[in-house]
């Protein structure tokens, strides 16, 4: 947080010898305050008086964003980790609207300029009207969803990681309930280890409720599979990234007309192996501007802390690697294992990343209060996807989990050759558990019915998404059959996911 000017620098601030008129008096605390927010960006000399020059004119007519002189962030400089074993998130104040404290006195793991660099805006309207509605304490409800790390992988919501430290659904969500106190945010981790964003797409109406705002989070999972999603070129024509699109649209298409920022996590180690580019966040960037999406980026946020190891981001080892043995306290790693971020460092910056850009559009506001511009037209269309013929689902059907056991039924009995097992059963928490039905031997077979019936004649087809568990060994091989339908249609997803497809009729 910034101090408030000096008694002697207010002093030495140069002052208008005798009245100004009205308007030119408005245009005069107008360019003093563009020149307040440039002056401590770039600590220039009469910084502090351009900063209460900006304040004069942003109290009044705007005070109902509650942004005062400590508010007008200057590029900060990088703090080091904090103890892995204490975390202390920010309390909410009673009684206020906005804790100014909280709000812009967060401290990062990056300097401001590589936040900077992290960060695009897209189109940002649908961000300032959920920013606006938590200055004016009005409740919002965030909703994030990924894979692993969005579900707390390196945090302390898995065993084993050696910190206190949550994930960064976690610790973003202490910070915008201390920074907002009469807005009460509800955040919902929707993560769920091992899914695809194709899957949460088909399974929207199941796996992703309703949001003001939504993190979506899919770029390292969704790279784990470099055959099948990493592109040298910016087309989005994989099975994978084809999937990130369509749960794109379902949420923009939300009648709410929500938010959705898409944060993009980097596997130095894994998937990505220390180049740069190796990235399905690629493609994601690419769907991010064609659909106006506020985006963050762990790869550009920290690439040069990674390279020179500093502390908070050595990357030529992990958290696990250590197996036990004391961490050092000045080189501590960035992760918790070869692809999840660790909870007081990789999951710090990926929440240290949602602040700045929440913080960067509450500063927005004051400088552009909310209009009717920033309105999003009531039935307004998107426009069509990327990939033609790539349209999101209207509804779906979806059996994961204990519905998918279910499904299944009497069919998987002790004869049958497969059991419904749960093989992460060290995870506390059951979204981060892998549960499905398993066989250890040949010959065996599970059999289950489904509607497939399309309930439109617009579009004819369904899609149907087999999900199954892959590993690094001891894999075996599956044929999936489709009884009493034609297979045609699914040829290209089983081939596309190394399944064999037998046709036995129609």
């Amino acid at each position: 947080m910034l101090p408030a000017p000096s008694a002697a620098a207010a002093a030495a601030a140069p002052k208008p010898p005798r009245p100004v008129p009205a308007l030119l008096c408005h245009a005069l605390l107008a360019t003093a305050t563009l020149l307040g927010l440039a002056a401590a960006g770039q600590q220039w000399p009469g910084s502090a008086w351009a900063r209460s020059a900006a304040v004069r004119t942003l109290t009044g007519r705007q005070r109902s964003h509650h942004i005062e002189s400590e508010q007008l962030v200057p590029r900060h400089r990088a703090v080091s980790p904090g103890d892995p074993a204490a975390y202390h998130p920010p309390k909410p104040a009673a009684g206020v609207a906005v804790d100014a404290s909280v709000l812009w006195g967060r401290q990062f793991l990056v300097d401001g300029p590589e936040l900077e660099q992290a960060l695009t805006f897209g189109d940002s309207r649908r961000l300032r009207r959920q920013v606006a509605r938590l200055l004016a304490g009005e409740p919002v409800r965030v909703v994030a969803v990924g894979a692993s790390i969005t579900a707390g992988a390196g945090g302390r919501e898995w065993s084993g990681t050696r910190t206190a430290w949550p994930g960064y659904v976690a610790q973003f969500a202490d910070w915008l309930r201390a920074a907002f106190p009469a807005a009460n945010a509800s955040v919902h981790n929707a993560g769920m280890a091992g899914t695809f964003g194709g899957v949460f797409a088909q399974c929207f109406d199941s796996l992703v409720p309703p949001a003001d705002m939504y993190i979506l989070e899919q770029a390292t999972f969704d790279g784990t599979e470099p055959e099948r999603c990493y592109c040298k070129s910016h087309y989005v024509d994989t099975p994978v990234q084809l999937g990130i699109e369509r749960l794109m649209r379902r949420m923009l298409r939300q009648p709410n007309h929500p938010a959705v920022v898409a944060l993009n996590v980097f596997g130095f180690r894994f998937p990505n192996r220390g180049v740069y580019q190796r990235s399905v966040e690629n493609q994601i960037q690419v769907m991010a501007q064609f659909y106006g999406l506020p985006a963050a980026s762990l790869r550009a946020a920290a690439w040069r802390r990674m390279l020179a190891g500093s502390n908070g981001f050595d990357v030529s080892t992990s958290v696990k690697l250590y197996q036990g043995a004391p961490l050092p306290p000045d080189r501590l790693p960035l992760y918790y294992d070869q692809i999840h971020p660790w909870g007081p460092t990789g999951h710090r910056v990926l929440a240290d990343l949602l602040v700045r850009l929440v913080q960067s559009t509450a500063l927005s506001l004051t400088l552009q209060p909310l209009s009717e511009a920033d309105a999003v037209p009531a039935g307004r269309p998107l426009p069509p996807p990327l990939t033609p013929g790539n349209y999101e689902t209207n509804q779906s059907s979806c059996w994961l989990g204990d519905n998918f056991r279910l499904l299944v039924g009497g069919t998987a009995s002790s004869g049958s050759g497969f059991a419904w097992v749960n093989e992460r059963p060290e995870a506390a928490e059951k979204k981060a558990q892998k549960w499905g039905f398993v066989a250890t031997r040949s010959g065996a077979s599970l059999e289950f019915t489904i509607d497939t019936r399309v309930g439109s004649s617009e579009d004819p087809t369904n899609r149907l998404i087999l999900s199954y568990l892959a590993s690094y060994e001891g894999m075996g091989a599956a044929r999936v059959e489709c009884m009493q339908a034609t297979t045609d249609s699914m040829a290209h997803f089983f081939e596309s996911a190394g399944l064999p497809l037998q046709a036995p009729g129609h």
